[in-house]
């Protein structure tokens, strides 16, 4: 999955659902449920039909929030013919 975000050229993302969990005034989590269409750099075109999730922790630090950690996983994807 990391090896595909870093060969994108385009990513058309629609997010289906995003929740915040506070756990701090300094600590908080978010996750995010993203329909993403990827267009890679060898022109393949990938298709997450609402099955790209992303978690990622932000702490508050004195320059503002940071996300500090993370992950994205995903279902399958389809693929897309632009020949």
């Amino acid at each position: 999955m990391a090896a595909r975000l870093a060969n994108r050229v385009l990513d058309d993302r629609e997010w289906v659902d995003t929740r915040v969990k506070v756990f701090t005034r300094d600590l908080a989590m978010f996750q995010g449920i993203a329909d993403v269409t990827i267009e890679e750099t060898d022109g393949d075109v990938l298709h997450y039909p609402g099955n790209l999730i992303f978690t990622l922790l932000f702490e508050r630090t004195s320059d503002g929030w940071k996300s500090t950690s993370g992950a994205i996983t995903s279902g399958p994807y389809e693929t897309a013919d632009h020949g």
